[in-house]
């Protein structure tokens, strides 16, 4: 059992490794919430995580390609060459695709 599925262990399996032990029934509920809260805040974090990395990768492009930061305090809030402004942290992720896709071809 790998160390992620140990983190993860469910009612009626036994944990391996130093320092496991047995999960009892009474513990089934209580257990289970703890277990999706956690997997969930993890999927959650390496959403945002994700997201962070994209809004920064379209912030290089689209710099590269002669935008321009609003604010330099500001992240992801972009005026564009004929100064229309555009804020990548509030739009869909595929629209942020589809805005830095011209960038990408040579």
């Amino acid at each position: 059992m790998s160390p992620l599925e140990n983190q993860f262990a469910l009612p009626g399996r036994e944990p391996q490794g130093r320092g496991a032990r047995p999960v009892r029934d009474s513990d089934d509920d209580g257990l289970r919430a703890a277990v999706l809260e956690k997997l969930l805040d993890t999927l959650m974090r390496r959403a945002d995580d994700r997201r962070l990395w994209l809004n920064l990768y379209a912030e290089y492009r689209l710099l590269a390609d002669g935008w321009r930061l609003e604010h330099p305090a500001v992240r992801g809030v972009l005026v564009d060459p004929a100064g229309e402004r555009v804020d990548i942290t509030r739009m869909d992720p595929e629209a942020v695709r589809e805005l830095i896709s011209p960038t990408l071809v040579a």
